[in-house]
């Protein structure tokens, strides 16, 4: 593709979210549909009002994920050279691979299954992953035609990162001085990254610092993507870890940043060396969710559009421009949990360390650090700053007490337990991202970006108060406010305008919804009373037979025979009358439904 100054460069970024990795599927979803009607208009010359369209171009030049929006970018990347079932009216995003596996297929039911325990001696986690395997093996195929062709939004040679938790970490020694003689500075590098780059053909002389991914590409690399974006979302202990291979090309290809008085340059050859030896040809490790090292990757994408931008000089890395005017190129983070934290009134030490209290504490403490990227937030929640952007949860009008995200309560885990949750959450993230794209994504019209077509009299209806309406005025103060002075007589441009078929409620909702009224009245899901009786059951089966394999690998590393040790502790509970997985079943699901009731998500009796 040709590439002109008129050309705007994206790269998106996908958080940890759990079960709400159905709102990023939302974000994702609507999208590709306003890119893709852009697209259409700019082939056909005119928009469905049969007017003229902005005719500058966007290419997304790079996607990267984490835990599960590690798997909504890989199954996003692996839609796009395929082809979509015809949408029928009654199912308006039936077409859509993310909503089929998000909102449709995503479900506790079969991760309470105990089917992977009888078929393995290992207990590999408290939940049955099989389901998952089944959907990544559905949605990550090979491309059958060529994604660059169908959708031109899409840059040659784009990059795709998913970033993974290594187990094992790979070994580093740093040159911290000129002598040779003195030896290297060690460490251990756990922050995994997979480097993916989507080709109109797989390059014949290889690439060295990504796997190629294109429809030429060998099934094996499709099966490299499929087995990392599960890595990534693996969460620790609930899910099973993955083994992953990185090519060791991968890892010597990677560039560092380091800082200097005059921003940041890369480093030098063999002045950040891994450790492997020479006949080491892929480093194998065992991994865990991406998120508990780095929720928001959003250092990868803005790395892939400075060196698509030619951003640098002499190994000086130069920033993003950011002035309204003058930005070329953009990260946009989608964050279905943004860090947002209430500060415990009550807390007091006394009781907490203990090492029990310890254990627990931890793992939630590393998690939140992981998502500690205040420098990233701020940024892009700040107007006037035009090369980083944030999509988050906005639910409009919500009741009090009630959260923004169905999914979000109980750490984002209490989408799995019903569709009409996930439902609720694409819905929003498609809701979101329409708002974004028509209220919060522009640019001033003097960038040369726009600057061809911004001011051409047959334009001007996608252009300021005629494109923003009633939030013109507030668009153009709060951009005055924030950068006083330095753009007068600013104009906002969208940076992807929106075609008329997509600006309505019904585009990001669904034929039948006309206001946000109707949205929060008829989508707000809640969870019936009587489905916790056999969810409860369900629970206890999974409990059982996890407490029965977790007893035998004990036993063996102990020593002692499997059967006998399992039927000395049955008989001691039976003797007691205990039975630890209907006691925790149980208690977990009162627990559920003071945390339903709480957030206004358990139908009321009798209803």
């Amino acid at each position: 593709m040709n590439e002109t100054d008129n050309t705007y460069r994206l790269g998106i970024t996908l958080a940890g979210a759990v079960s709400a990795g159905a709102y990023s599927a939302g974000v994702l979803d609507f999208l590709r549909e306003a890119l893709d009607a852009w697209e259409e208009a700019k082939r056909q010359g005119i928009d469905s009002a049969g007017r003229k369209v902005p005719t500058h171009t966007v290419r997304v030049q790079a996607l990267s994920g984490t835990s599960a929006g590690a798997m909504c970018a890989a199954m996003f990347v692996g839609s796009l050279g395929r082809s979509r079932p015809a949408q029928g009216s009654t199912a308006p995003f039936a077409g859509s691979p993310l909503y089929d596996a998000w909102v449709r297929q995503v479900d506790i039911l079969p991760m309470l299954d105990d089917a992977d325990l009888v078929a393995d001696d290992s207990l590999r986690a408290l939940l049955n992953c099989r389901d998952l395997d089944r959907i990544g093996d559905e949605t990550l195929q090979p491309w059958t035609f060529s994604p660059f062709t169908a959708h031109p939004w899409l840059a040659e040679d784009a990059d795709l990162f998913l970033c993974t938790t290594s187990l094992r970490g790979i070994p580093y020694e740093v040159r911290a001085y000129a002598n040779q003689a003195v030896a290297p500075y060690g460490m251990s590098l756990h922050a995994g990254v997979l480097r993916y780059r989507l080709q109109v053909h797989t390059d014949p002389d290889g690439i060295t610092d990504a796997i190629p991914l294109a429809t030429d590409s060998p099934p094996a690399h499709w099966g490299h993507l499929r087995n990392t974006a599960l890595a990534s979302g693996a969460f620790p202990l609930a899910l099973r870890p993955r083994v992953v291979s990185t090519p060791r090309s991968m890892i010597a290809g990677r560039r560092w940043e380091v800082p200097d008085e005059a921003g940041r340059h890369f480093s030098a050859p063999g002045e950040i060396k891994a450790c492997i030896p020479d006949e080491v040809q892929d480093f194998v490790s065992v991994c865990v969710d991406g998120g508990a090292i780095n929720n928001e990757p959003v250092e990868y994408t803005r790395m892939s559009l400075v060196l698509a931008s030619a951003i640098h000089a002499n190994g000086t890395i130069q920033r993003l421009p950011r002035d309204l005017d003058q930005a070329r190129a953009s990260t946009l983070l989608i964050d279905p949990f943004p860090d947002t934290a209430d500060f415990d009134k009550t807390y007091h030490p006394d009781g907490k360390d203990d090492l029990l209290s310890v254990i627990a504490a931890l793992v939630p403490a590393l998690l939140d650090q992981a998502s500690f990227k205040t420098d990233e937030l701020v940024l892009a929640a700040k107007v006037g700053i035009g090369s980083r952007y944030l999509i988050s949860p906005c639910r409009p009008n919500r009741a009090a007490g009630q959260p923004d995200l169905a999914c979000g309560p109980l750490g984002g885990f209490l989408g799995f337990i019903h569709e009409g949750f996930r439902h609720h959450d694409y819905l929003l993230g498609r809701l979101n991202c329409q708002r974004f794209l028509s209220r919060h994504f522009y640019v001033d019209f003097r960038n040369s970006v726009v600057n061809d077509w911004s001011e051409n009299p047959d334009l001007l209806h996608y252009t300021g108060s005629a494109y923003y309406g009633a939030d013109h005025a507030a668009i153009v103060a709060e951009v005055h406010a924030a950068t006083p002075g330095t753009l007068p007589g600013f104009t906002p441009v969208p940076v992807i305008p929106l075609m008329p078929e997509l600006r309505s409620l019904g585009a990001a909702l669904g034929p039948g919804l006309s206001s946000i009224e109707e949205f929060q009245r008829e989508k707000w899901a809640t969870y019936d009373p009587a489905q916790l009786t056999g969810l409860e059951e369900r629970l206890c089966i999974r409990l059982d037979a996890v407490f029965s394999r977790g007893i035998d690998q004990v036993s063996v590393l102990l020593g002692g025979r499997k059967p006998i040790r399992r039927w000395l502790l049955g008989a001691i509970a039976s003797l007691l009358g205990l039975n630890p997985a209907r006691l925790l079943a149980r208690k977990a699901c009162r627990g559920l439904q003071e945390l339903l009731t709480s957030a206004g998500l358990m139908k009321a009796s009798g209803k």
